[in-house]
């Protein structure tokens, strides 16, 4: 998880953006250290009608499975957005991406540490994803660069948690947003990827 809070002006364009900022170096983006193995960037834009994101996330071994939606995606890899528009902790959403453009998305009543629940039948009606590789999926024999994502979240589904439902936020308002990423340690086994063990048998991520 990023470590400390951070406070980001949002800006708005006028004109509807398209999935194809085609990021490859993350110079636009704020600079986030998520953890002590690789670097990742976030950025943020908004339109008159969606959330634009788009996050760059270095990774030597680019990897992932699960292609069905609403898996639990952070048995992968994964990066993940939590939008919380009152922040008081409750009714927020939750958005986690892989590097195979899978999506789970989710909507939460409560925080899982207050009893939750999660409501996974929840959808982002009108969302937009696009992910790109900057190396090669799912191949141990070489090194890349990176996997870019970016996410267009349309307004008219975010404001069924925002107080007064407006149409979308007002110059000024402030929203709490937290990002987070796993990342397995990978070992390759007969020409694929295998979560690395630990001592235990249990597969070990970054974070551990």
């Amino acid at each position: 998880m990023i470590d400390g809070i951070y406070t980001c002006l949002i800006k708005r364009r006028n004109t509807r953006g398209l999935l194809n900022f085609g990021l490859d170096y993350p110079t636009r983006f704020e600079h986030l250290k998520i953890n002590d193995r690789d670097d990742s960037a976030v950025g943020l834009v908004e339109e008159r009608l969606d959330q634009f994101l788009g996050a760059y996330l270095e990774e030597p071994h680019v990897w992932a499975t699960l292609t069905d939606r609403d898996s639990i995606i952070f048995e992968d890899n994964d990066f993940e957005v939590f939008i919380d528009p009152d922040g008081d902790t409750h009714n927020y959403y939750e958005l986690e991406m892989n590097a195979l453009n899978t999506v789970w998305d989710l909507l939460l009543i409560k925080p899982y540490r207050d009893g939750g629940p999660a409501v996974h039948s929840w959808d982002i009606q009108g969302l937009q994803t696009a992910v790109n590789v900057l190396g090669t999926l799912n191949d141990p024999t070489d090194r890349d660069k990176a996997w870019t994502l970016e996410i267009a979240l349309p307004f008219a589904v975010l404001k069924e948690c925002i107080p007064g439902k407006p149409e979308r936020p007002l110059a000024g308002d402030q929203w709490r947003v937290n990002f987070s990423r796993v990342e397995y340690y990978l070992d390759a086994e007969k020409g694929k990827y295998a979560k690395a063990k630990g001592t235990l048998g249990q597969a070990v991520s970054a974070e551990d």
